[in-house]
């Protein structure tokens, strides 16, 4: 991956803050930043929508450098005060929390306590966890402090799945990764689209796209996958491309149309979640 210079984080703010104010289309952003400052298209796309979340006090899955993370955040107090400050800062809690949930070290755990320290801001842990684990799918029940356990039940939410999914990659597919140093293959972007997840083995030469569905797919969601794989030939011609639909059920007509194509498997899930209120 590309080293990311300070100019290439100055122009991200620049550009992200005309994206949040609907000036200037994220993707067309990113291209600027790929043509004129030749910064990767998907660490542009990763910074910009991860300064959107900062400004609007939202997770951001991906993990930006310490020192990009404090110019942002600098950046925030200059420009919008120390409302959009604390929005930003809550932002970074919600992100360390979801890192830790995902079994990953944090990179700005430090640069969170010092700014909270700094600016006399009450770390409400409590919340905060209350609210990360809504996000992250976890649930929290607060009508019932007994530990619960749901069994084979379909997630209603895709990201529910995905969330799942990312903690457990690295055991479910032996020898794969989280493509990335930043973990770009989580939502990754790629000719405007979105992969739910991509994964990478090194050893073997091998990206590995997982498209997600919570309930049913069927054959429709073969065309979708079959682009992101074309796509990603495009863009790693030297690698070998595979690809794996997870659904709550297959449809027959997903069984149908992927009969002949070997680089996409099929999986259905059963999963086991346990409730615990804290």
């Amino acid at each position: 991956m590309a080293t990311i210079t300070q100019q290439m984080v100055e122009k991200s703010y620049e550009i992200g803050i005309n994206v949040y104010k609907n000036q200037l289309d994220r993707n067309k952003g990113a291209g600027i930043l790929n043509n004129q400052y030749k910064m990767n298209q998907n660490s542009a796309l990763m910074y910009i929508g991860n300064i959107i979340c900062m400004l609007n006090g939202q997770c951001y899955k991906r993990l930006m450098a310490e020192d990009h993370t404090k110019y942002f955040l600098n950046m925030i107090n200059k420009d919008f005060g120390q409302e959009y400050l604390q929005k930003a800062i809550y932002a970074m809690k919600l992100h360390i929390q979801y890192i830790k949930s995902i079994n990953k070290p944090s990179n700005v755990e430090k640069l969170y306590n010092l700014f909270i320290k700094n600016e006399n801001i009450s770390d409400n842990s409590n919340s905060i966890n209350k609210i990360v684990t809504k996000e992250i799918g976890n649930g929290d029940d607060d009508d019932n402090e007994e530990v619960k356990t749901l069994q084979s039940q379909n997630f209603i939410y895709e990201t529910d799945l995905q969330n799942s999914l990312v903690r457990q990659a690295e055991e479910l597919f032996v020898g794969y990764k989280i493509y990335g140093e930043n973990l770009e293959g989580i939502e990754y972007q790629i000719g405007g689209k979105r992969i739910d997840l991509l994964l990478e083995n090194e050893a073997e030469n091998k990206l590995l796209a997982i498209e997600l569905k919570a309930n049913v797919a069927d054959f429709k969601v073969y065309g979708q996958i079959s682009m992101y794989l074309n796509l990603l030939e495009e863009e790693f011609p030297n690698k070998i491309i595979e690809g794996i639909i997870i659904a709550g059920e297959i449809d027959k007509t997903l069984k149908i149309a992927t009969k002949k194509d070997k680089s996409i498997k099929l999986k259905s899930y059963k999963m086991s979640l346990e409730l615990i209120d804290e």
